[in-house]
């Protein structure tokens, strides 16, 4: 981030080293957005168990999110609904995916959530990010997988999704990536570099 000067949202839970807490919080070219105080799927909670979610998670970081990823990328009526009361300005867990078929965006679109007949279009904007991200490529590297042959095919699908899905709708792509998957290693960093490279390009 800083080689490049790019800016970059880390989306954060509670559970977070504080050293780690302290760190994202000083970098400039960082920003933070909510993940949830537990992380847990959004879709089995209720009204007030969301609320909690929210209140708790954004409160160990002074209020100041902006953006919210649900964990899983499992958005909810419920939490969409309480995203809009904070004040949250956009959502970024509906993955774009136009290579294999079409779900998601590659434009910031309204949100609309309904629920029991009860239909509401919410001033928050989904910013979709790629549908196959580093936990898909990288989650079983463990298991003998040659690290080198997984991350050329991570950053064979980022470049296919830019090429053909992106940059000919003059879209956005937001890059959807775990520290625990991408940052195991300088190859498997690799492909989220030559995105960056690509990007600015």
């Amino acid at each position: 981030i800083n080689k490049n000067d790019i800016k970059a949202t880390f989306f954060v839970t509670d559970n977070i080293n504080p050293k780690i807490k302290k760190m994202l919080t000083q970098e400039r070219l960082i920003s933070l957005g909510g993940h949830s105080h537990s992380h847990p799927d959004f879709r089995t909670l209720s009204y007030a168990k969301t609320l909690s979610e929210f209140q708790q998670n954004g409160s160990n970081y002074g209020n100041k999110f902006k953006g919210f990823r649900f964990p899983f990328t499992n958005n909810s009526f419920w939490g969409m609904k309480v995203m809009e009361e904070f004040g949250y300005l956009y959502d970024t867990s509906i993955a774009v995916n136009h290579l294999e078929f079409y779900r998601g965006s590659v434009f910031q679109y309204n949100i609309p959530i309904f629920k029991d007949g009860f239909f509401q279009s919410l001033d928050l904007l989904e910013i979709s990010q790629n549908f196959h991200d580093d936990w898909y490529y990288y989650q079983n590297l463990d298991k003998n997988k040659n690290p080198k042959i997984v991350a050329a095919k991570f950053d064979s699908y980022l470049k296919s999704l830019w090429k053909r899905a992106i940059v000919p709708n003059h879209g956005l792509m937001v890059f959807l990536g775990h520290p625990m998957y991408s940052g195991i290693n300088e190859t498997t960093i690799k492909p989220v570099e030559n995105m960056v490279q690509l990007a600015k390009e």
